[in-house]
């Protein structure tokens, strides 16, 4: 196995394990809304390392730009990977039943409660 193809197999198998991560926190999640925003970002990215970077890292116009396209995998792919984390933050802090509550200081993180404590729905 060339450089390139174990280079290319390392970051498919973290790829593998932050799409299990991310499924595993959007099934805990019972909002599907708050879920896809959280979980958006990470997604993209991880389709952007499988569908775009990694085959230009395999196959790049020039072989030159091999190490280029790898290191741009691996940055996105660490964007993801910390996205993720954050998500995982928030879980395990507020559990799956949480909110996003918009306000003029930013978005803020709740759980999903009604009125006098009461859980909604």
């Amino acid at each position: 196995m060339s450089d390139s193809e174990t280079r290319a197999k390392r970051i498919r198998d973290r790829v593998q394990k932050a799409k299990q991560s991310s499924a595993q926190y959007e099934s805990t999640i019972t909002n599907r809304e708050v879920s896809t925003t959280l979980l958006r970002i990470a997604t993209n990215l991880l389709g952007d390392v499988e569908s775009f970077l990694l085959p230009y890292a395999l196959k790049p116009e020039h072989p030159d730009f091999s190490d280029m396209w790898f290191k741009a995998a691996e940055f996105q792919l660490a964007q993801a990977e910390e996205q993720i984390r954050q998500v995982g933050i928030l879980v395990t802090k507020f559990g799956g039943n949480i909110e996003i509550v918009g306000g003029g200081s930013g978005s803020q993180f709740v759980l999903d409660r009604g009125i006098m404590g009461r859980k909604r729905r």
